[in-house]
Order: structure tokens, then sequence, then C-alpha cells
């Protein structure tokens, strides 16, 4: 979920949890209504569930307008995480264009099995962390994955050998 990888770039102290209401017990049938109605006030970046339930289809109209614009703002913002300055949008757009590719070969015959255009989607395709494969990367210790139900010892390289 975008929402954990928020809270551990940017810590929890840089966040806010706002409880925009609260329903009694015995009123707990609205509270898909209630979820639909906060949703479309506040406009979160980081929600769970994008598509609200479909029992709350019937409840399009847009209720929002009777909070002041400047509430609803104020709540959208702390929901957005840091804002980032122009160095660090530069800088990630020179990451995202600068990709290195990775080289996996076997540990035991350096026979070469996978590339990867980059770090981030050979960690999609083993399903692991990103620090995993950087420890690994370029230092002749094996890399142990699955795929497919099929164990592999990996020697990871950033050029081929």
């Amino acid at each position: 979920m975008p929402i954990c990888a928020a809270l551990l770039k940017y810590g929890f102290a840089n966040f806010t949890l706002y409880i925009c209401e609260v329903i009694q017990p015995d009123n707990i049938k609205s509270l898909a209504n209630k979820e639909y109605y906060w949703y479309n006030v506040i406009l979160p970046s980081y929600n769970i569930a994008p598509i609200l339930q479909t029992a709350v289809d019937h409840y399009k109209k847009r209720e929002s307008r009777g909070i002041p614009q400047d509430t609803r703002d104020k709540i959208r913002n702390t929901l957005t995480g840091r804002t980032r300055t122009a160095l660090e949008i530069e800088n990630q757009i020179k990451g995202a264009t600068n990709k290195k590719p990775l080289y996996c070969y076997d540990f035991h015959t350096k026979e070469l099995l996978f590339t990867h255009e980059s770090i981030h989607a050979s960690c999609r395709f083993f399903n692991c962390f990103m620090t995993s494969i950087k420890r690994k990367l370029d230092n002749h210790k094996p890399f142990k994955c699955v795929v497919n139900n099929t164990t592999y010892l990996l020697l990871l390289f950033s050029k081929p050998l």
C-alpha cells in the first residue's frame, strides 16, 4: 500500500490522523454512506480502497460544498505527505531515466539466467526488498531466491561477466 511506503519514507511525525466523524453503534448502517461522503470531501491521495463499495452507488451527490474550501485543503494537504523540492524531483526524474541493468548468473556455473532493466524491476521479479539485492550486487556473494517454485542461488552484477 502506498501509505505504508510513505509512512516509512517520511516518518510518522509528518502525517496527521483526523477523525472526521464518530458513528454511534446504533447508526452503523450509515457507515458506508459516511465513508463515501468524507472520501469526496477530502479527496485523499492515500486510500486503501480507491473504489468505494457498490452499496453507496446511490449516494452520488456531492455534499462537500457545505464545508469551507480552506478546511478541505488543509485535510487534503496533510494526507499527501511531504512536499518535494525541485532538486528532489529532478533527481527522481534523472534516476528514472538512468536505469542500470542487472545481470543474474547461476552461482555455480556462471551461466546467465536472468536480466532486468533495473534493480527495481528485479525486486518486483524476485519479490524482495531493494536492500537485499543491493547488498549482493557486484560482491560475489550468493543471492538466494525462488522463481516459479524453483530455488536459485545467483550472483548479481551490474555489468555482464
